[in-house]
């Protein structure tokens, strides 16, 4: 039950705050494009970033979960802070999440920066061309999980290397079991809410309904399924979204 109590609350938050935030910055694409030069010094500072990680012999991966969660917390600070301070309080955030990796920070910072990118890639790809894709990735989640394996080999790949992109939800309290999603589980319906709420504002409240729905209907499956092996995740949640919007256009 804690598992669930923990995970409703994430889908909340990245839900209702990535609407709250799209409507409080409706221009955030003008705000990145406003800091190009700063983008630029960032991707340079990246580069050396791996060029010195490359010379220390240390993996990659590593370096590459670094790079993704300050970027996506840099987009994200940007709605409240000028770029200097976000890219101040982005590297802090990464540093103190090395030195104190709690489950608790950890679920926080995979949670805040699925929120980042959802508002990047949201506000800047329409509805229609955000759930053709994210439709097209359903279909390969099924066939990565259950058929090539791909997806398991990755996860495994980059939890041994330090770089465990996915929120984990203790099924009791001080239990080492988890209930799992990936960080990919996260973005793809955060993304379609900000879409949404910036190019169809009619039917972003279809779109969150769903979206919660998918996610709890995720969670029933994987609860019943009796079997400790991954289920993909991306299409049941998808298929609750484009249902209800189905639902919105045919009877509202």
């Amino acid at each position: 039950m804690i598992d669930l109590i923990y995970f409703i609350f994430t889908i909340l938050f990245l839900q209702i705050g990535s609407k709250t935030i799209q409507e409080l910055n409706p221009d955030f694409l003008n705000i990145i494009a406003s800091n190009s030069v700063t983008d630029q010094l960032i991707f340079a500072s990246i580069l050396f970033y791996f060029i010195y990680l490359n010379i220390k012999k240390i993996n990659l991966i590593y370096g590459l979960f670094n790079v993704t969660i300050f970027y996506s917390l840099y987009i994200l600070l940007l709605n409240f802070f000028p770029s200097l301070q976000s890219i101040l309080l982005s590297i802090l955030t990464i540093v103190y999440y090395r030195k104190n990796n709690s489950l608790i920070y950890h679920n926080s910072i995979i949670t805040l920066a699925a929120l980042g990118v959802g508002l990047f890639f949201g506000s800047l790809f329409s509805p229609l061309n955000v759930l053709i894709f994210a439709s097209i990735f359903s279909i390969y989640d099924v066939y990565a999980v259950y058929r090539t394996k791909y997806m398991i080999k990755m996860f495994n790949q980059f939890s041994k290397n330090n770089a465990f992109f996915a929120t984990a939800f203790p099924k009791k309290l001080f239990s080492d079991k988890f209930f799992i999603i990936g960080s990919g589980d996260l973005i793809f319906p955060t993304i379609i809410t900000v879409s949404f709420s910036k190019y169809m504002a009619e039917f972003v409240t279809s779109a969150i309904l769903g979206s919660i729905l998918g996610y709890l209907f995720l969670y029933y499956l994987i609860k019943t399924q009796n079997s400790k092996n991954p289920v993909p995740a991306l299409p049941p949640i998808i298929f609750c979204i484009i249902l209800f919007l189905l639902i919105k256009i045919i009877f509202f």
